[in-house]
């Protein structure tokens, strides 16, 4: 990628959409170095390789986080931004010496709002219909045995 050029890159590793395994996989090259962001849809963790080096790693569980590290004369500043938690979707720039050089967002869930809510009715539907259920069958049998 030109270090000027403002564009979007595309992931490595086949990982195009994001998994609950794999998690979310940004790539971003600058020159020929390779800047390459995981972060982990279950548990908050996220590692930044340069050059396939751990410069940073941490947990978060908020909305926005940021890893900063120095390369050379060369200040890089990584940022994820959660930009809907409906759809699972994560925004990742890689900024160096205060310009954006790379951005690109990935999704979980690809599909259109509208479903996405139907299916979450429906789920909270089932789980009505079998918590109510069960505490009917629990009072059954404490009638039962009392």
């Amino acid at each position: 990628m030109n270090n000027t050029a403002k564009e979007t890159v595309s992931t490595g590793n086949g990982c195009d959409r994001p998994t609950y395994g794999k998690g979310y996989i940004f790539l971003f090259t600058d020159g020929n170095d390779e800047i390459e962001i995981h972060g982990s849809a279950l548990s908050g963790k996220e590692v930044v390789y340069y050059n396939e080096e751990i410069v940073s790693e941490k947990r978060s569980f908020g909305i926005t986080s940021h890893h900063l590290f120095n390369r050379g004369d060369n200040n890089y500043k990584v940022t994820f931004t959660i930009t809907s938690l409906l759809r699972g979707a994560i925004e990742c720039s890689l900024y160096k010496n205060g310009e954006l050089i790379g951005q690109e967002e990935q999704t979980m869930y690809q599909g259109s709002g509208i479903k996405l809510i139907g299916l979450i009715i429906i789920f909270l539907a089932f789980g009505v219909i079998v918590g109510y259920s069960g505490a009917s069958l629990v009072e059954a049998f404490l009638k039962w045995i009392g």
